[in-house]
């Protein structure tokens, strides 16, 4: 796996990321949770070296960002409080699972 670009945010600063305005009201896009960790993450654009790297086992992801949010729940309010954002609980994936243990180990060993 090779992460590119990585940001940690609060919780709510995540959700408010992932809050678009669309005819008069506000829609969350889903956020991942694993193991205590809220994410999201955007993958480089398919060409033709990332196709054979992702071939050979590696994973390159552009951006990801995440949240400490030690308890699963199904909805987060953004941080301006106009949109529930869905959570989705993808624990049961191992690659998430494998995300969210390196997120904890390298930066919220703190917490």
């Amino acid at each position: 796996m090779i992460i590119h670009e990585i940001a940690q945010f609060k919780v709510e600063d995540l959700a408010q990321l992932r809050v678009v305005r669309g005819q008069d009201k506000y829609i969350g896009r889903p956020i991942n949770w694993a193991d205590g960790v809220a994410f999201v993450y955007a993958l480089m654009p398919s060409t033709e070296e990332v196709i054979k790297e992702q071939l050979e086992g590696k994973i390159n992801i552009l951006s990801l960002a995440f949240a400490s949010m030690p308890t699963y729940k199904p909805f987060v309010t953004s941080k301006d409080g106009k949109a529930k954002v869905p959570v989705i609980d993808v624990s049961y994936n191992k690659f998430y699972k494998e995300l969210a243990k390196w997120i904890k180990e390298n930066f919220l060993k703190n917490e």
